[in-house]
């Protein structure tokens, strides 16, 4: 049952809903996802509060006919923190914020290096005739290890942001870690 939108009854029942009996079983051992973990002691699942919307904290606690396990925090006013709470949406909207100074870092590191790159002295005269040999077309395994350096990117960047726990830092790390080794095996398949 999904409620549209919780009147001030059904929101009153969530901030003064009270942890009869507080369980000392670790959230971090029990199996399951953000949202909700099985309890192996109580071989009940138990539900976080502060990852669910405040609408879907009211259906659960509504809809259940028996008891139901809860993990919550309430700020200092008492008020219980679900995901959509200001607080919540202002910790995702700094992670967002925080890759995409990242990104932008990155960007404009390789910008520069790139432009520096280019960069030389400039000589006046007459350039001498040099015969350039046509690029070798890559061998299909070549071309596997090219597509496969990125899609492993790809993929392990989705893993660490699926990852609630991975910070920026870990996330760069394994990108650098990824490109270094696509990067040394396309040097070492190149090489004759």
């Amino acid at each position: 049952m999904r409620i549209c939108s919780p009147s001030s009854k059904q929101t009153d029942l969530l901030q003064n809903i009270q942890i009869a009996a507080p369980c000392p079983a670790d959230w971090n051992a029990m199996t399951g996802d953000d949202c909700k973990r099985f309890c192996g002691d109580c071989k009940l699942n138990v539900y976080d509060i502060s990852s669910m919307s405040e609408k879907d904290a009211i259906a659960l606690i509504t809809s259940s006919e028996q008891s139901v396990c809860l993990r919550l925090y309430r700020r200092k006013d008492g008020t219980v923190i679900t995901d959509n709470c200001p607080v919540g949406l202002r910790k995702i909207r700094d992670q967002y914020r925080k890759i995409a100074v990242a990104v932008m870092v990155s960007l404009c590191w390789l910008g520069l290096i790139s432009s520096a790159n280019a960069q030389s002295d400039i000589v006046m005269g007459t350039a001498p005739t040099v015969r350039v040999e046509p690029i070798p077309a890559y061998t299909p395994l070549q071309t596997i290890i090219m597509t496969a350096g990125i899609t492993v990117s790809a993929a392990a960047f989705g893993i660490l942001c699926k990852i609630k726990r991975a910070s920026l830092s870990q996330i760069a790390l394994a990108l650098m870690v990824t490109w270094f080794f696509t990067g040394v095996a396309m040097a070492a398949f190149t090489a004759k």
